[in-house]
């Protein structure tokens, strides 16, 4: 069942992409969109979102992650990190024994209409944006669609993620 909601949220972020690529007029309008929840987005974004057809039980999410994915050139969307690898990355080498305050931060806080949520994720998107770090899309919406899941899953697998990336990059950096 998984395999199957991936597969179905794949093939819409695929399609939404080849659609905004013909479309640039609706990457900038999705672009000044990123980080504001639907109802604060604006006419223009919402006009440019509506047209890829959205899923309606997952609007916020896949409008947050769209509008996220416009902070990239088209070129560069199909070659993202997840977001603990990204972040990881973005983090300085004597700063990645510590899980960032940042991503810890969001963590914490559940997935919501009002924006709150959105807004901090937007920071941590752009500190990995800033340091040259593209987040994959279709990771991020598959978070999202369950980021209030009641076992928190995506939690433990984003924190596990990041721990294990460092112990292959320590393993890596050891041998000759």
């Amino acid at each position: 069942m998984v395999q199957k909601v991936k597969d179905k949220q794949s093939e819409w972020l695929l399609k939404a992409q080849e659609f905004l690529q013909m479309h640039p007029k609706d990457v900038i309008a999705l672009r000044r969109a990123a980080g504001r929840p639907m109802a604060t987005a604006g006419a223009t974004a919402l006009s440019a979102f509506y047209r890829l057809h959205p899923d309606e039980r997952y609007e916020e999410e896949e409008f947050t992650v769209i509008c996220l994915m416009c902070l990239w050139r088209e070129d560069e969307w199909a070659k993202g990190l997840s977001l603990p690898k990204a972040m990881k990355k973005s983090l300085p080498k004597d700063q990645r024994q510590e899980f960032p305050r940042r991503l810890k931060g969001l963590l914490d806080l559940p997935w919501e209409a009002t924006g709150y949520f959105s807004s901090k994720l937007y920071r941590v998107i752009k500190f990995c944006r800033s340091k040259g770090n593209i987040v994959d899309a279709h990771k991020l919406l598959y978070a999202l669609r369950y980021w209030n899941h009641p076992e928190y899953f995506i939690q433990r697998n984003w924190v596990k993620e990041f721990y294990q990336m460092e112990i292959s990059e320590d393993t890596s950096e050891g041998e000759i």
